[in-house]
C-alpha cells in the first residue's frame, strides 16, 4: 500500500502537471554566502510581472574587478516564455558604460526557475539597471 501511495504520489508530481513545467532539487542547506541588492521595480507591463519574477539579485565582483550581479528569475505561467533582456551598467556620476548594450533573448519553460548572470563593461560599473521585455 506504501508503495502505491508513494507511486501515485511521484506520478502526480512529475506527470499529472504541464509537460512543459520544470521539477527542481536542490540542497536542503545552501552553503553559499550572498549578498542580496535592495531593488526598486518599475513594472508597467503588468502581463510580464504576472509571469516573470524575480526573486532576489545577489552582487559581487569577478577576479578582476568587475561588478557582477545574478539575478534568480521564475517563470510562474505554465507555458514557455520567452523574454528580450539587457543590462545597463552607470558609473558613479550617473553615465551609462554601455548605451549600445545589446537585447538578448532567453527562453524559459512553465514554472522553470533560472539564474542569469550579468557582468559590467568596466569597473568603473556602480550601479545597473536591468531591463526585460516579452518577446513577441
Amino acid at each position: 500500500m506504501k508503495k502505491l501511495l508513494l507511486c501515485s504520489l511521484l506520478a502526480a508530481a512529475f506527470g499529472s502537471s504541464c509537460a512543459h513545467d520544470v521539477n527542481e532539487i536542490t540542497a536542503a542547506n545552501n552553503q553559499a554566502r550572498r549578498d542580496i541588492v535592495k531593488d526598486k521595480r518599475f513594472e508597467p507591463d503588468t502581463t510580464l510581472s504576472n509571469k516573470l519574477l524575480c526573486y532576489g539579485i545577489n552582487e559581487g565582483e569577478t577576479d578582476s574587478g568587475f561588478r557582477k550581479i545574478n539575478l534568480e528569475l521564475a517563470n510562474d505561467s505554465n507555458s514557455t516564455l520567452a523574454v528580450n533582456y539587457k543590462c545597463e551598467w552607470y558609473d558613479d556620476s550617473g553615465f551609462c558604460l554601455n548605451a549600445d548594450a545589446q537585447w538578448r533573448t532567453f527562453v524559459m519553460s512553465g514554472r522553470e526557475r533560472k539564474s542569469l548572470t550579468l557582468v559590467a563593461p568596466s569597473p568603473k560599473a556602480h550601479d545597473f539597471r536591468f531591463k526585460v521585455i516579452e518577446t513577441k
